[in-house]
């Protein structure tokens, strides 16, 4: 009687073990399996935070050029500011008188 019991005991013990070796195997295939995709995800959500700021820096650019083009469209003053600034044209009888900036 007594050896049965110690039979069924070890066998006991035996599937303990069994199963906890199982558990570690499965344990260790997963972790294995999703590594390499957490460091891919890493680098995705990264590239997403960057391709949200570049999305944003274009949407203000976008803005600014388009009350740029209105502005060129029908405002005779920006019109005359944009002439005399970004190509250095005159009104009649007016001299342009250029400094330089010596650093």
């Amino acid at each position: 009687m007594a050896e049965r019991q110690e039979r069924q005991d070890s066998q006991l013990r035996d599937a303990a073990c069994f199963l906890l070796v199982a558990g570690l195997c499965i344990l260790v295939v997963l972790v294995s399996a999703t590594f390499p995709n957490h460091e891919r995800n890493c680098k995705l959500v990264q590239k997403r935070a960057g391709l949200e700021r570049e999305s944003v820096e274009l949407r203000t650019a976008n803005i600014r050029l388009r009350a740029e083009i209105t502005a060129l469209q029908g405002d005779p003053f920006y019109i005359e500011m944009v002439a005399r600034s970004k190509f250095k044209l005159v009104k009649e009888g007016e001299t342009l008188i250029e400094t330089r900036n010596e650093e």
